[in-house]
């Protein structure tokens, strides 16, 4: 006997549709944004360390100066080689992905709260201003997608595979902007004074 293949709805089908219109219309957007000039940072902070990192290879984290900036804000554009075009491109890319992931984590609330994520996203002005440059807004905020989107499937029963995923786009969104650490203290504040108020045995 064969499985029985899932069922897609006509729903779903058009809210995909949506949804990877909304990815089209994020990359679009900000598309143009490629031919401005780099922003200052890119080129004297972001840039330079990231040159240096290929030229020293690991032993550029234990200089003084590797502290500078948090170690994926210019290991991310190392692995690209260093050159501002390509970067800025692969950061470009990063955008449809993050409407993807933010649309995916709210597909657990609903169709209609997906595409309206996906489309806020998509057409965010700060979005389309930063994320096509050698910044860390592109990774920091695809990485803090993910977490979202694998926290989004925690809460919905997901196993161990999903919380090594959750795990790892978190600790990755910390050494990219280390901001994101400030997530981790205010997530277990909310999900303890939820615990508490929660009648016993829910």
């Amino acid at each position: 006997m064969q499985p029985r293949r899932a069922r897609i709805e006509p729903g779903d089908r058009r809210a995909w549709s949506a949804i990877a219109l909304a990815a089209a219309i994020s990359v679009v957007s900000a598309a143009p944004r490629l031919k401005l000039p780099a922003n200052w940072d890119a080129t004297n902070v972001y840039l330079p360390m990231a040159r240096a990192l290929l030229e020293h290879g690991l032993e550029y984290f234990a200089q003084p100066q590797s502290v500078h900036m948090p170690p994926l804000s210019y290991a991310w554009p190392a692995l690209l080689g260093a050159n501002e075009h390509v970067a800025r491109i692969a950061n470009l890319v990063l955008f449809p992905l993050i409407v993807v992931l933010v649309a995916s984590a709210a597909w657990t609330r609903s169709r209609r709260a997906a595409v309206c994520v996906a489309f806020l996203a998509a057409l965010s002005p700060l979005l389309r201003l930063w994320i096509p440059d050698v910044m860390t807004e592109g990774p920091f905020l695809a990485l803090t997608a993910a977490w979202i989107f694998g926290m989004s499937r925690l809460c919905v029963g997901g196993g161990a595979a999903w919380v090594a995923f959750t795990a790892a786009a978190f600790a990755l969104a910390s050494l990219t902007r280390p901001a994101a650490s400030l997530f981790a203290p205010l997530a277990c504040a909310l999900f303890a004074a939820r615990a508490w108020k929660a009648p016993s045995g829910s």
